[in-house]
């Protein structure tokens, strides 16, 4: 029984990353695109 609990507290934080870390990285990128796209066709495209 403590082993098995062991067991899953080890697993927990490995499959937290492994589902978390996409989901940041996604929205990371999704965020840079977002900043450096023009936020409008009323805004000057040579303007960053």
């Amino acid at each position: 029984m403590p082993y098995s609990f062991y067991a899953v507290l080890n697993v927990l934080p490995q499959i937290a990353a492994t589902a978390f870390l996409p989901i940041v990285g996604i929205a990371l990128v999704s965020y840079l695109i977002k900043s450096t796209r023009p936020q409008g066709p009323q805004k000057p495209i040579g303007i960053d």
